[in-house]
């Protein structure tokens, strides 16, 4: 009993450092003078009470011309079968695998399929875009395909090789295989999951014909991509609101 309740407290912990259990949506303003930017930091798994905040914060700026790009790490292929051996890969990276509602398992309290939380937390998914109000006449996904950051990552380091109990594990269950180095994990997170699509982000903000755009995208990911702006033109800055 002793265990699960440290364990509860570290997981609690750990959500509430990375702002999951926020009730609260104040997005970063960021500008250069031209156009002006609504970073709305997000994360995969929070309260019910934010995403309803950043909902009602959307509504709002749309109805002033405000345009929104979105974070989805999707795939831009149809093959099943090629979509099915992406995905074991990217579980043999970081170690998991996110299921079809999302990260966080609502029956069994289990975040990604590995840690267990308080359901006291009341936590939820991120809600679909759909829900959010975020139509296709006024939003777009800006992010980078799963299947090129892994392309681009096995481009690098090799060919992420999968062995026998890869396939035989479903992957809507708890891994237990080998991951791949731990070296070569930390190379994919920071080269390819943040850096690659930072860069992303930065360039379909830079080259947009909006002038006003919201960012529907991780908090994380939010330092750096001003950084990278700024590097492009030092009149990008941070405006207190």
């Amino acid at each position: 009993m002793l265990i699960m309740i440290t364990l509860n407290s570290c997981v609690t912990m750990a959500l509430k450092s990375i702002g999951a259990l926020e009730e609260k949506s104040k997005p970063f303003y960021i500008t250069n003078g031209t156009k002006k930017v609504l970073f709305f930091g997000m994360h995969h798994v929070g309260k019910h009470e934010f995403y309803n905040g950043v909902k009602a914060s959307i509504d709002s700026l749309q109805k002033i011309g405000y345009y929104f790009y979105l974070e989805s790490v999707r795939y831009d292929i149809q093959d099943s079968i090629k979509i099915d051996i992406y995905n074991r890969k990217f579980r043999k990276i970081v170690g998991f695998i996110q299921g079809k509602e999302g990260y966080l398992d609502t029956i069994n309290h289990k975040i990604g399929n590995i840690l267990s939380y308080n359901p006291k937390l009341k936590l939820t998914n991120q809600p679909p875009y759909r829900k959010m109000n975020l139509s296709n006449n006024i939003s777009k996904i800006v992010d980078v395909p799963k299947n090129k950051i892994i392309d681009a990552f096995e481009n690098e380091f090799g060919v992420v090789n999968l062995d026998s109990c890869d396939y035989k594990t479903a992957l809507n269950i708890k891994y237990l295989c080998k991951k791949i180095d731990i070296d070569l994990y930390k190379k994919f997170k920071e080269k390819y999951v943040h850096e690659l699509r930072n860069k992303n982000l930065v360039n379909e903000i830079l080259t947009s014909e909006h002038t006003k755009i919201g960012v529907i995208y991780g908090k994380n990911h939010y330092k750096r991509v001003l950084e990278i702006l700024q590097e492009h033109d030092h009149n990008w800055k941070e405006v207190k609101n």
